[in-house]
């Protein structure tokens, strides 16, 4: 299947609605296309070194505003995992590039012992933040693709939860995390949002950020 690529430094998941502000001719016309046809389009994540094998695909929700200039604000949401296997810089008549995708299989089976455990930690530090991460009551793509824009990830960190294929491996990669990120917050003297810069809690696109895990 071919994919129109729109490549950010940053990494999107399903469910996760993202607000995009439109300025470069190429994706103005990408864009355009999407909200005429109702199509959609994919984000891989720019790295240093190229562009990351997966990225996820959007679809666009609302465009919230025009400028006289061309430039554009939509709010976007993604859909499905999917992995590049041709990428294509150029693509005939067009501005953008794009790409032959193939989507990333999808298991939403739990381990209802470790989800448990999972939302446990959870409960603590959302005490300890004095903060609520928001859970709804029906997650359409998963608890951890839920949480993974919210508690901290770096981006590599995040690309790897993208790659993994079932439910239960995502919450396993995430559950180490903030493990460690419930014991720097109980070593705190006071229940705090923030926390110090090597232990992170400075919040990432108005979501709370909470400390990395090594991998």
């Amino acid at each position: 299947m071919f994919l129109p690529l729109f490549p950010l430094s940053l990494v999107a998941f399903p469910g996760e609605e993202l607000p995009l502000h439109i300025f470069e001719p190429r994706y103005r016309q990408l864009i355009a296309e999407s909200v005429d046809n109702e199509t959609t389009f994919g984000i891989p994540t720019l790295l240093q070194g190229g562009l990351a094998e997966h990225g996820t695909e959007v679809e666009v929700l609302k465009v919230l505003k025009h400028y006289d200039s061309g430039k554009s604000d939509v709010m976007t949401r993604g859909t499905a995992v999917f992995r590049i296997k041709n990428f294509q810089k150029n693509v005939d008549d067009k501005l953008y590039s794009g790409g032959e995708i193939e989507y990333q299989p999808y298991d939403p089976a739990v381990d209802n012992r470790q989800q448990d455990e999972l939302l446990a930690v959870l409960e603590k530090i959302e005490k300890r933040l004095v903060q609520n991460l928001g859970l709804p009551d029906q997650l359409e793509h998963g608890l951890s693709f839920f949480l993974a824009p919210r508690i901290g990830l770096e981006t590599l960190q995040k690309l790897k939860l993208l790659s993994l294929t079932d439910e239960t491996q995502r919450q396993a990669y995430i559950l180490p995390h903030l493990q460690r990120a419930l014991h720097i917050l109980e070593k705190q003297k006071a229940p705090s949002n923030h926390l110090s810069s090597n232990g992170g809690l400075n919040g990432d696109n108005g979501h709370t950020s909470i400390p990395p895990t090594a991998n």
